[in-house]
């Protein structure tokens, strides 16, 4: 069976499906954040907007209100600007960045793939949190530079694959007959080579993005991440760490459900990208 043929009928049905379902989901909760800030009659930062510690439908406020008063809805809805943004920016880098040092290891000379590993195992052995402090000591709070501290740590395992994935294609049958047939390295790199080794890559792309969210959680929740005037889905949390112990449920459930909607939706593409047979 040629090559083609495998990574066609890698594309099952069922695959499309969850495809579909996964990217639906992901595109559903950026119109809602791009688009729901001018749908939704209420300021997410406005204080005494309605009664404090509202449960949710009372008195028009569907997700229910804060300690401040602050609709929940209009939080989690532009608070979700904010963090899918740095989810989508800081995969997107990593998948640029990765993508370059991954395939210039694996099609490059002996001592720059050496190199390479060594880099990657060093900055590996690093605690994630240290060098976040590190960062954060010379930047200041804002979600670009959440996205930067991020984006610096969360190309290596992008690397790996996309190494990974060269090194296991390069001898295969079309990329042979299209470096006889006089095509150049360029062309056999990225015009054959990068486009096969794609689906899992990308699967680790979508894994990238459900952990840059949880990350920008945690560093909300640590006072490192988005300031606490912008609103995000890690600030939201971090307001609700107090509002629980009255009671207030649902200051808790609203963003936490936004977060875990997102992790499905990237966790299901990712599964569904590592089950692509390229081989």
């Amino acid at each position: 069976m040629s090559d083609r043929h495998r990574l066609a009928a890698g594309l099952r049905p069922g695959l499309r499906v969850g495809t579909v379902l996964a990217l639906g989901g992901l595109v559903f909760l950026v119109v809602l954040a791009v688009v729901g800030p001018w749908v939704i009659d209420a300021d997410p930062l406005r204080t005494a907007a309605g009664p404090p510690n509202a449960a949710p439908g009372t008195d028009g406020h569907l997700l229910g209100t804060d300690s401040l008063g602050r609709d929940l809805l209009a939080r989690v809805v532009v608070g979700g600007r904010a963090s899918l943004l740095v989810g989508l920016a800081v995969s997107i880098s990593a998948l640029a960045v990765g993508s370059i040092i991954g395939l210039a290891a694996a099609a490059g000379p002996p001592w720059l793939d050496w190199l390479v590993i060594r880099l990657l195992d060093a900055l590996t052995t690093v605690p994630f949190l240290v060098l976040v402090l590190a960062l954060r000591a010379v930047l200041a709070p804002g979600v670009w530079s959440t996205v930067l501290v991020l984006a610096s740590f969360t190309w290596m395992p992008v690397a790996r694959v996309v190494r990974a994935q060269v090194l296991s294609l390069r001898g295969r049958l079309f990329v042979e007959a299209a470096v006889i047939g006089g095509a150049s390295r360029s062309r056999v790199l990225f015009g054959h080579l990068l486009p096969n080794a794609a689906p899992p890559v990308l699967a680790v792309a979508s894994a990238v993005c459900a952990e840059a969210i949880i990350a920008e959680t945690t560093l909300s929740w640590l006072g490192l991440g988005i300031p606490v005037e912008t609103p995000s889905w890690g600030n939201i949390l971090v307001d609700a760490q107090r509002e629980i112990l009255i009671g207030n449920w649902w200051s808790l459930a609203a963003p936490a459900v936004a977060i875990a909607i997102t992790i499905a939706c990237t966790g299901l593409l990712a599964s569904q990208g590592r089950r692509v047979d390229v081989t």
